[in-house]
Parts: C-alpha cells; structure tokens; sequence
C-alpha cells in the first residue's frame, strides 16, 4: 500500500501522504521482527510528528509499538 501511495502522489506530493507511507513502512519493518534502534528512533519521530499534526487515528499503531519496544528491543 504504501508503494501504490507513494506513486499515486508522485506528481503532487501531499505531506499527509508521504506521513503514511513513512508509517506503513517503518511499522511493516518492525512487524518483520527486524527491532533495531533506527527503526524504533524513527517510529519514535512519526509518532511525534502525528502528534503535531493532530493525526490522532494513526497514532495507535506507533504507540504500540513504542509500549512493548523496551521490552523485546533487540540492539
């Protein structure tokens, strides 16, 4: 989903959309099992971006993720 986004806003970036893509793929690595520290700084920062831009649906996904991340990081 987020390739087809990605393409479907080439010609006319939108910032929300380029917010998901980042999202979809930084928590599909994750859900893959690969938990390194870049991957969880970089969740960590979309979270605080969602945040900022009040984008309080999509939140969940990231906060999960950074609920369980101290317990099972593996760097």
């Amino acid at each position: 989903y987020a390739r087809r986004m990605e393409a479907y806003t080439e010609d006319q970036p939108l910032e929300w959309a380029d917010f998901m893509v980042a999202r979809g793929r930084a928590l599909a690595v994750w859900n893959q099992g690969k938990r390194r520290t870049d991957i969880l700084n970089k969740i960590k920062s979309l979270h605080e971006q969602g945040k900022q831009a009040s984008l309080k649906l999509v939140l969940a996904a990231l906060e999960d993720v950074l609920s369980e991340a101290p317990d099972i990081l593996e760097d």
